[in-house]
């Protein structure tokens, strides 16, 4: 799960650049996913969230990231990935 993660991640980064904040680039929705990623794996290795839960929320990750990334629509994976996280109780 990570890993796709983090695959994700560095392909929605290699799409283009600019500055961060308004999740309208690459960076801002890789930082994004970097940051849910990284809750999810706390809340994992705390018990807040089981190992069956943690990746279903991945495959929702990814799934995103899927659906977004090929159009370089960073606003609405980011608004994607605030739905998943909320969602989650992350």
């Amino acid at each position: 799960m990570a890993a796709a993660a983090a695959l994700l991640t560095i392909a929605l980064a290699a799409c283009d650049g600019s500055a961060a904040g308004s999740c309208s680039t690459a960076q801002d929705a890789a930082f994004k996913v970097t940051m849910l990623t990284d809750d999810l794996k706390a809340a994992q290795g705390t018990g807040k969230i089981e190992t069956t839960k943690a990746g279903e929320i991945g495959a929702q990750i990814m799934g995103a990231g899927s659906k977004f990334g090929s159009g370089k629509d960073h606003r609405s994976y980011c608004e994607a990935l605030d739905k998943i996280r909320r969602e989650a109780g992350l």
